[in-house]
């Protein structure tokens, strides 16, 4: 299986939080962005963000080498919003796609303990904790199970609003850098591989 290389282009899209980002890297920077606050025609922007990215380098989207997207978990209206084109592209130029999952992308470059955390609704929230070196799985959490994670020395990162009584929280989504940090925990694959995560796999995990 093919490799990122050092030269390569990546198209990336990161949809599945707010606000959402469309870029373009190469060898580890960031060529530009764009970013899409919260609209009501949000998703439907990316499409045409994604084209500005590319007319302002003068590139057409022949010239991407890996394309990029968030597998989830969050919401499955904005991670398909991305993997949609993604998959598209890929499929039609037979280019290779990475797949990030969310959790470790948002929790990258914060100091440890750090509790990643995206609203599943209905008071439960996705999360994942990172603490020295080890990672917990990514689970479905609830008000309660919360609770053991409230504690001064942790930092909770979320790009929604969680209520705590001695944790930090830092209001965060997942960046074009943060993903271009973490691109080598995961292995280019075929677009037939491009699979979301869901909720209800975390309910099964969790």
């Amino acid at each position: 299986m093919a490799e990122i290389s050092d030269n390569g282009l990546i198209l990336g899209i990161l949809s599945v939080t707010l606000p959402q980002y469309v870029f373009l890297a190469e060898n580890g920077t960031v060529l530009i962005e764009k970013k899409l606050v919260r609209t009501r025609m949000t998703g439907n922007r990316i499409v045409p963000s994604v084209k500005s990215c590319l007319d302002e380098l003068n590139l057409g989207i022949e010239s991407v080498d890996t394309f990029l997207a968030l597998s989830g978990p969050g919401s499955m209206t904005g991670i398909r919003a991305g993997l949609a084109p993604i998959r598209a592209w890929a499929y039609a130029s037979g280019k290779n796609v990475l797949m990030l999952p969310t959790l470790p992308v948002l929790a990258s470059g914060f100091t440890k303990p750090t509790l990643a955390l995206i609203s599943a609704g209905r008071n439960r929230w996705w999360g994942q904790a990172f603490s020295g070196n080890m990672n917990d799985t990514p689970r479905i959490m609830n008000n309660d199970r919360l609770e053991s994670y409230d504690k001064p020395e942790w930092t909770w990162v979320s790009p929604n609003e969680p209520t705590r009584k001695n944790a930090k929280v830092i209001k965060h989504a997942p960046t074009p850098q943060q993903v271009i940090e973490m691109i080598n925990i995961t292995t280019p694959s075929s677009w037939t591989r491009a699979i979301p995560q869901y909720l209800f796999e975390m309910e099964h995990n969790g």
